[in-house]
């Protein structure tokens, strides 16, 4: 299989994937989430 087309496909299945990701994220706060990706807590 060309290497393109698993790309492609990947990029699709990530992109739908993304709206449910921000909706779990929806119920933790900025702060947090911020402090957390910088290992501060």
């Amino acid at each position: 299989m060309n290497p393109g087309v698993v790309y492609a496909f990947s990029a699709f299945a990530i992109w739908g994937l993304f709206p449910i990701y921000f909706k779990a994220l929806h119920s933790i706060g900025a702060v947090e989430t911020l402090a957390h990706c910088h290992g501060a807590a």
